[in-house]
């Protein structure tokens, strides 16, 4: 059972490319992003599933194109995470990851 559609995966790469820019930006702040990457996410699956892949505005496919939205956006961003994580993961960078997502800003 595939879950995101593989036509679906450049939303993700979309997101992802998104997230950064949006994390570059000095006034968002960085709980704010999956927030945004998820309506975003959820607009582009709507207007994928029900444009392009021809199903039209019914409930179904409307639906459909959230789930395919939520699940992009999630992707996106656990990917990022991920990426952190294993390659970036350091005894430093853990103190000051945790100091942003208390107050929002990063302090370096």
């Amino acid at each position: 059972m595939t879950f995101i559609k593989p036509e679906l995966l450049i939303i993700v790469v979309l997101l992802y490319i998104i997230g950064m820019v949006i994390k570059a930006a000095p006034k968002i702040p960085s709980w704010a992003i999956p927030l945004i990457l998820t309506i975003i996410g959820i607009v582009l699956g709507v207007l994928y599933v029900c444009a392009v892949l021809d199903g039209g505005f019914t409930g179904h496919y409307i639906v459909s194109g959230v789930v395919q939205g939520i699940l992009a956006a999630g992707l996106a961003v656990y990917g990022n995470q991920f990426y952190k994580q294993l390659f970036r993961a350091s005894p430093a960078d853990d103190d000051a990851e945790s100091s942003e997502s208390d107050t929002g800003k990063n302090i370096e």
